[in-house]
């Protein structure tokens, strides 16, 4: 009878815990720091869509699409274009890292966002 109990109590304060926060995420980045030179300013929007109807995700970055998966149950996304790998993380209050892996690091700081739209 307890166990039954317990059963019901979490499977209610289960269903009171908010959703985590899933795609579409907007992003926009102002700061650039290339492997071996100083950072700078920037101005590089990226975007995390589930965009077909297999559910598969895809990173904008500057206007080209790539697909993306979910590396876990956290907002870390990964990507590979042509000549580079890319990997997103957001973290929980939205600040945002993407880093490029072409035979050196380059790192863009940035904000995200849940988009609602």
């Amino acid at each position: 009878m307890a166990l039954r109990n317990l059963k019901t109590l979490l499977a209610f304060i289960a269903g009171l815990a908010p959703p985590a926060q899933a795609e579409p995420w907007r992003c926009h980045f102002t700061a650039a720091c290339p492997a071996g030179l100083a950072c700078t300013g920037a101005d590089h929007r990226a975007q995390i869509i589930a965009a077909d109807h297999e559910g598969q995700l895809f990173l904008t970055l500057d206007g080209a699409d790539h697909l993306a998966r979910r590396l876990d149950e956290t907002h870390r996304y990964s990507a590979h274009t042509r000549a580079a790998a890319l990997l997103l993380t957001i973290a929980p209050d939205g600040t945002a890292r993407l880093s490029r892996h072409d035979g050196a690091i380059s790192v863009l700081f940035g904000s995200c966002e849940a988009d609602g739209s």
